[in-house]
């Protein structure tokens, strides 16, 4: 069969030869003479990656086999002493195809479906490596695909600290956005958000508030992000653009490099205008509720306050803030030297004399200027600010953007800010999870200092592997009332391969989990060494906080722990997480047979992990859950569980052998059904609109998620 399938292909071009060895050529780019171009001004995003326009596809390049009815074609992609590679992929993927994106040492670092392609296309993150193996996996026959560009970093955006990093001559002052005093912390920081646009720039951006209070995610951010002049080659380059979320660092660890879990990828551009500087994007989908996203409010005042703020992404770092009370000014800033060959419109902006605490970057482009009562007034164009340089900054006047152009809503913000025409001047921010409660918890003070502990006189570390051989280790938390655990950040002193660590949340130690999760991606997916299906695991890196979701969030008591456990099976110090000494010990280890405190260990002082929660006051069920497909039946041993008819009209009907907890939910995670069931029974639907639901039940403590139609 795999004969006849392999000749068809050769029939049809998709592949010039089959191999079935591990010796693929590589695509090797040319790197020769790349050079990084940076704007004076600020003006334009911050370019740390070169854009190598490509055709790599299955009729030119890599191998394609055959295993266990699936078609695998494989390339490998290399650019010499690039500190990142991205892609862009068109695709016209089937649902139940698999893209991996894999390092020479066979470690997954990300997947991508169906439900990832955006406009017939897949632009994939940031991978800190220069050679990438792509891996496309399908039962049926391989679709179009060809990976069309290919970006070269030339700069390490991410990072622990730009203090380390020798852009300029100049002393790097700003703080990073948790390092304020509590005093100091503004809601809006949760609106603030890091685009990499096409692959090839980063800047900042915003988002921002309609007189509706929807939730629309929309995003605000300046024109000059993009390469484009028109608005419709600008459209594509939306439709390719990354945004990550909640990147900063917990308290003041500058030496550990931030979560950079949460993205979403794509963006529908609504309005542009380069002369005005202002672009408007609606994002592909919802942030979720542990993105805690924020919808900042807006001002079109034309006499704002004299205290005003900044939050931004310098260089691509953490969220910092910039604080100014000197009174604001309009300017013409084509009258201002380096600004005249843009060509911005006349008397558009607002005119920051200097900063008082911090300043901006090439990276804070698009950052939005808030007023004393958190209202955007306008986004960053650029300027000559500088730790050492107490010069102007510029952003564009929200009142001026808000409807210059009348009547073309691609060149204006009113008809999608206010489309009732209410007329508002004047809008609060409106956060559209606040009855969930979200908040994360940390025993790591702000101030306090990482370490990667080790215990005297023995190798490996304290919350790892190591020479006592210690495999199980514990946080501890109360909470001030039950809640419903979203998920885990941890940071790894080592995280090299960590394909065997899992981690679980118990009520008590020594007890049953509530749920597990490992601590990384790990899937089936296929070997190039062996041409067979194995399990493996996305690579997580050293000195970095990793950040990992519960696809049903887990009902938790006000007392629990989160433990995890390492394997001995593959090389020592390949997994630990750092630690803080702390005067109350939270950190457990499973030590001679028992649960010991971290004082009453080897270890011999009290410490708290650095593995924070992610909690709220509301149940939630994250859509990107992998689905079953109908019918829906589920066999373990001798126990049945079964769900009919599906689709279904008004009734769901339930077979099962053990009592399970059925759960219903909205495709955008809302609970609508909580129901027990003992044997048979009947589920009324009734009520629900016709469309595609998901079901999570648990039966004998093994979960299942599948989809519901309803007609």
């Amino acid at each position: 069969m795999n004969i006849l399938r392999s000749i068809w292909l050769l029939i049809w071009g998709l592949i010039p030869l089959l191999t079935l060895g591990n010796n693929r050529e590589i695509v090797h780019l040319p790197t020769e003479d790349l050079v990084r171009e940076v704007s004076a001004n600020k003006v334009g995003g911050y370019n740390f990656a070169h854009k190598f326009k490509t055709n790599i596809s299955p009729n030119n390049s890599g191998e394609i086999t055959f295993v266990e009815n699936a078609t695998i074609w494989t390339v490998d992609v290399k650019s010499d002493d690039a500190y990142s590679l991205s892609l862009l992929i068109k695709t016209s993927m089937q649902e139940g195809d698999l893209i991996f994106i894999k390092d020479i040492n066979n470690q997954i670092l990300a997947k991508y479906s169906s439900s990832d392609v955006y406009c017939g296309e897949i632009q994939t993150t940031v991978f800190p490596c220069d050679q990438i193996v792509l891996e496309y996996i399908t039962y049926e026959n391989l679709p179009e695909i060809s990976i069309t560009e290919v970006n070269h970093g030339l700069e390490n955006i991410f990072r622990a600290s730009t203090v380390n990093w020798n852009i300029s001559s100049q002393d790097y002052c700003n703080e990073h956005i948790t390092c304020l005093d509590e005093s100091e912390y503004k809601i809006t920081e949760r609106s603030v958000v890091l685009l990499m646009i096409d692959g090839t720039y980063l800047m900042s951006g915003v988002l921002i508030n309609n007189a509706l209070n929807d939730g629309t995610p929309y995003l605000l951010t300046a024109a000059h992000g993009f390469t484009a002049n028109d608005f419709e080659t600008a459209k594509f380059q939306a439709q390719r653009t990354v945004f990550y979320f909640d990147y900063q660092v917990w308290g003041c660890q500058k030496e550990i490099i931030p979560s950079y879990d949460k993205i979403i990828v794509g963006a529908d551009l609504l309005a542009f205008d380069k002369g005005l500087d202002m672009a408007l994007l609606r994002l592909s989908s919802n942030p979720p509720p542990d993105f805690r996203p924020y919808y900042a409010g807006w001002n079109l005042t034309t006499h704002p306050s004299n205290a005003t703020y900044c939050i931004q992404h310098p260089l691509g770092d953490p969220k910092n803030m910039s604080k100014s009370s000197i009174i604001l000014q309009k300017v013409d800033i084509n009258q201002i030297s380096g600004f005249q060959e843009n060509n911005f419109t006349r008397n558009n902006h607002w005119q920051v004399k200097y900063w008082q605490v911090g300043s901006t970057n090439v990276g804070s482009s698009g950052s939005p200027l808030f007023d004393n009562t958190d209202h955007i007034l306008g986004c960053l164009t650029g300027g000559g600010s500088a730790c050492n340089r107490k010069a102007p900054d510029y952003f564009y006047r929200l009142d001026n953007v808000w409807k210059y152009y009348l009547v073309d809503s691609t060149k204006q913000l009113k008809c999608w800010l206010d489309p009732n025409d209410t007329g508002l001047n004047i809008l609060d921010g409106h956060d559209p999870y606040e009855d969930m409660g979200i908040h994360r918890v940390s025993y790591v003070d702000k101030n306090s200092v990482l370490v990667n502990s080790t215990i005297t006189g023995r190798h490996g570390y304290a919350t790892g592997q190591n020479s006592i051989n210690v495999a199980d280790y514990a946080q501890e938390f109360t909470l001030d009332e039950p809640a419903y655990l979203h998920g885990v950040y941890f940071s790894t002193i080592k995280g090299n391969d960590n394909s065997g660590v899992v981690m679980c949340v118990v009520e008590n130690l020594g007890e049953s989990p509530l749920a597990s999760i490992p601590l990384s991606f790990k899937t089936e997916a296929y070997d190039i060494n062996t041409h067979n299906f194995s399990i493996t695991s996305k690579r997580k890196l050293a000195d970095v906080e990793s950040y990992v979701r519960f696809p049903e969030t887990v009902e938790v008591p006000q007392h629990f722990y989160i433990t995890y456990s390492v394997p001995y099976s593959f090389p020592v110090d390949t997994f630990a997480i750092y630690t803080t000494q702390t005067t109350d010990n939270h950190a457990y280890m499973y030590y001679n047979s028992e649960w010991v405190e971290f004082p009453e260990s080897p270890f011999g002082i009290s410490i708290s992990l650095s593995l924070d929660v992610v909690v709220g006051n509301k149940s939630w069920l994250y859509p990107e859950t992998m689905l079953v497909d109908t019918p829906i039946e589920h066999t373990y041993s001798e126990s049945v569980f079964k769900l009919y008819p599906n689709p279904a009209h008004d009734f769901l009907y339930v077979e099962v052998e053990t009592p399970t907890l059925i759960k219903i939910y909205s495709l955008d995670g809302k609970l609508l059904r909580n129901e027990k069931v003992e044997e048979n029974a009947e589920i009324d639907i009734a009520d629900l609109t016709p469309g595609i639901y998901i079901i999570s039940s648990v039966s004998s403590n093994r979960p299942i998620t599948q989809k519901l139609i309803k007609e």
